[in-house]
């Protein structure tokens, strides 16, 4: 044991001898540690086997959008054998094979990239029948994770499971009465990690992170307490790690598109339909009553179908003049007001229109296994979905419209996405959180969107917005009340956009127009957000430029202050403002935790002027309208939070 001790010892101060970049590999028999920057990366032993490969089959049903996933896993072989293991300055191959098969052997290779990130990925060197591999790379007991794209139950993915897939995000999410009315009823019930926009990545609270580089479909399991384990459908896998001191520096940097210009971070952006008449009198009621208006948003543009979902929009991607007539006059004329117009577009098709007929003459929509079109039940109609992998149908679509990149209207034109994955992000300019819940449920209501926006964000997409107040509606269990609305509405005051959506029964739901209180209210608050452009301009650029989330959880920038890395409702809005949005029906106060750390804050409350150093726990009150707020008072913007508290913060009486 004396012996086996000293050649460990020899063993470690020969490999940091020998290595450069700081990536090192101790073998003891079986045993293989490999570190990259004081991380470990893995501690392979036979018992605990870095990789394993198997054989399985899996079936996947779709329904509404969402995926019943069902495995079935024929065989299991660890990889517990080390054959040789060689390192060179930089660069570690491993081999390996198996008790279990003896037949079989694999590479696994890990290399420093310009001194930047630790690239690893393995490949088999002999035939085999093996198409699952599992990774399971070190982990801390006490270590938390975050990302994993658009995840919005928790904050903290440890403990739990990820399937990367994406799919609808589900009606209800949390395993409640919702949920399992919404399975019941036609299998739309959602789970915790269902969403639209998943990551094959995370970043760790010990100040790495990993980035997977391969679509394959793959499940992120961090439910154990030493190990990450990565299940993957395939023989392989690749990935990079990042090891930094500072966890903003972990963030994935993605190339993203031209910044958002100033109209869609300054106005409020109006969702109004059913038809040119309705719109324009909506309009005239919200300038009339002084909303700030930069947009409004005509989903209904080409037409509508009803459904017992609601009033849902009818995919034929073309002007529908009847319903909208003299669209174009109107957009002309709004245009001269400097409002703008935006519509909505999908990839599917429904079933009977002319660009589904045309496109399935073309053959150009998803096919079944039997080569025939796919079609989907989008809770109420059919429809098929232009198969864009195919470059002649993606051109065929695109000859339907100008791309953006064609129409010199960079910067100045807006797109936004609900859905993405891996490779997204470089394409998105401002992402969408989807159709929440018009209720005041965690899982699925207004503040999934909270936690939706800072594990995105922590993924590499940077800006994000939702509706205000919600979209899935369904009587007389979900409604909208006009408190959630106007929370909701306070909350995006403080995010970069700022836009409202009517839900799938707008005659259910609370909307801006439904009383003139909530119309006077709603008119505030869009003149603060505007208010807030300059500030929120520079948290814009430094997303498009630096890849830094608009929404950040504290610990982004207050990562020595531990308090901070379990907040999950409140957020940095950049640097210097801090938001607890009110979550909770009926709730009058706030408890805030306000950090500090690194020579600690000063916080000074946006309404009343509490002023408070971090880190500390302070409850303030929150009447309507008036959000939880907090700014550094050493803040080069403080100027401007004061003035917004002077103009805006006239009405402020706490609750007795």
């Amino acid at each position: 044991m004396a012996n086996a001790r000293v050649m460990r010892a020899f063993l470690v101060l020969l490999l940091t001898t020998l290595t450069k970049a700081e990536l090192t590999q101790l073998v003891i028999g079986d045993e293989i540690i490999v570190s990259y920057n004081g991380h470990e990366v893995f501690h392979h032993t036979r018992e605990n086997p870095v990789i394993t490969l198997g054989v399985g089959k899996t079936n996947y049903t779709e329904n509404l959008g969402m995926f019943d996933i069902q495995e079935e896993i024929l065989e299991v072989v660890p990889i517990d054998r080390l054959v040789r293991a060689s390192n060179r300055t930089g660069s570690v191959r491993i081999t390996l094979g198996s008790y279990v098969d003896p037949d079989v052997e694999i590479r696994l290779t890990a290399d420093v990239y310009e001194s930047s990130y630790l690239g690893m990925f393995n490949n088999l060197m002999t035939e085999s029948p093996y198409n699952r591999v599992w990774l399971r790379l070190s982990a801390d007991e006490d270590e938390k994770v975050y990302g994993g794209g658009e995840q919005y139950s928790y904050l903290n993915l440890r403990g739990r499971h990820f399937p990367i897939w994406t799919s609808e995000q589900g009606i209800g999410r949390d395993g409640g009465i919702i949920s399992n009315v919404t399975d019941i009823g036609g299998g739309a019930g959602g789970e915790y990690y269902t969403t639209y926009w998943p990551e094959p990545s995370f970043v760790s609270s010990k100040r790495y992170s990993v980035v997977f580089s391969r679509y394959d479909y793959m499940v992120m399991n961090f439910s154990q307490t030493n190990i990450h384990e990565f299940y993957v459908h395939s023989d392989s896998f690749m990935l990079r790690m990042y090891v930094n001191d500072t966890m903003m520096n972990l963030i994935p940097s993605k190339a993203h598109p031209s910044p958002l210009p100033d109209w869609i971070i300054t106005g409020t952006v109006l969702s109004l339909q059913r038809g040119t008449q309705e719109v324009l009198d909506y309009y005239e009621l919200a300038k009339g009553a002084g909303v700030n208006v930069s947009a409004l948003w005509i989903q209904d543009w080409s037409g509508t179908t009803e459904t017992l979902f609601g009033h849902r929009v009818y995919w034929n991607w073309q002007w529908n003049q009847t319903y909208y007539a003299g669209l174009d006059e109107m957009i002309t004329s709004l245009g001269q007001e400097g409002v703008g117009v935006m519509a909505y577009i999908n990839p599917h098709l429904i079933e009977g229109g002319e660009l589904y007929e045309e496109a399935d003459g073309l053959g150009f929509l998803m096919v079944d296994s039997e080569g025939q079109s796919y079609k989907q039940d989008f809770g109420g109609f059919m429809a098929g979905t232009v198969d864009l992998v195919n470059d002649e149908a993606t051109l065929w679509y695109a000859s339907k419209w100008i791309a953006l990149r064609l129409s010199e209207k960079e910067g100045q034109i807006v797109p936004f996405m609900r859905s993405g994955g891996r490779g997204s992000a470089p394409s998105t300019y401002l992402a969408w959180a989807g159709d929440q819940n018009v209720d005041w449920s965690l899982g699925d209501g207004v503040a999934s969107t909270i936690v939706a926006a800072l594990n995105l964000g922590l993924s590499g997409m940077c800006v994000t917005h939702f509706d205000i107040g919600g979209y899935t509606t369904q009587p007389p269990v979900l409604q909208r009340t006009k408190e959630l609305f106007l929370r909701s509405a306070e909350y995006a005051v403080f995010t970069p956009v700022m836009r409202t959506h009517e839900g799938n029964k707008p005659e259910a739901n609370h909307q801006f127009y439904s009383d003139e209180d909530t119309l006077t209210q709603f008119a505030r608050l869009t003149q603060m957000h505007a208010r807030l452009a300059p500030y929120t301009r520079t948290l814009v650029d430094a997303c498009f430029d630096e890849s830094i989330p608009a929404q950040a959880p504290l610990f982004l920038y207050f990562e020595d202050d531990l308090g901070s890395w379990d907040v999950e409702y409140q957020y940095m809005y950049g640097p210097d403002l801090l938001v607890a949005p009110v979550i909770h029906k009926g709730q009058d106060s706030q408890t805030v935790y306000l950090p500090g750390g690194g020579g600690g804050a000063s916080w000074q409350h946006l309404w009343e002027g509490l002023i408070v150093s971090g880190p500390a726990e302070v409850e303030v009150a929150t009447p309507l309208g008036y959000p939880a707020v907090f700014y550094r008072r050493d803040s080069e913007w403080a100027p401007l939070f004061e003035e917004i508290a002077a103009e805006f913060g006239g009405g402020f009486v706490p609750a007795v």
